[in-house]
């Protein structure tokens, strides 16, 4: 099946290459990189570099918490990750995965080609994508409407012309 080339594709929009966390990093230097590198989660590796699980802001928060007033807990990324990862390939329409992300309320999906991380699509990615999509296929209607439409910006310079 041919794809419509007007649709987007998630690999136009997604952070390529992200950085991936070690399952064996400790868990306080590695919600430290998530927060010094403005990041809201990172994919999980292990020592193979196969995709294991994600780490987030979620995660984060939870092991914060859960240290209440004391120290933070011991323990390593893998102690504390998602385990169950949500992916997406790099050719699949973005109105796909949207759906997929709104219904499963998830914020996040690790973008894989085969076994091969390649890409992170966050939900907020998404939302910019689709609003890029969105004007522009706004301003292809405005430019393009119709003959015989209430303002055609072809025939309306033309009628000036002539009643000039």
């Amino acid at each position: 099946m041919e794809r419509d080339a007007q649709l987007p594709l998630v690999r136009d929009f997604m952070t390529s290459a992200p950085k991936a966390l070690r399952e064996d990093d400790p868990i306080d230097q590695a919600l430290a990189a998530l927060e010094n590198g403005g990041w809201t989660g990172a994919p999980v590796v292990d020592a193979s570099g196969a995709l294991v699980g994600v780490v987030s802001e979620v995660d984060g928060v939870r092991v914060l918490a859960s240290a209440g007033f004391h120290t933070m807990p011991p323990g390593t990324v893998a102690d504390h990750m998602t385990r169950d990862v949500r992916s997406a390939g790099p050719d699949e329409d973005l109105y796909a995965v949207a759906n997929r992300m709104v219904t499963g309320g998830i914020r996040r999906l690790v973008v894989r080609d085969g076994s091969r991380i390649v890409g992170l699509i966050t939900l907020a990615d998404v939302g910019r994508a689709l609003r890029l999509v969105q004007a522009e296929r706004d301003r292809v209607r405005r430019v393009t409407k119709p003959a015989g439409a209430a303002w055609d910006p072809r025939t309306s310079e033309a009628r000036d012309r002539r009643r000039g």
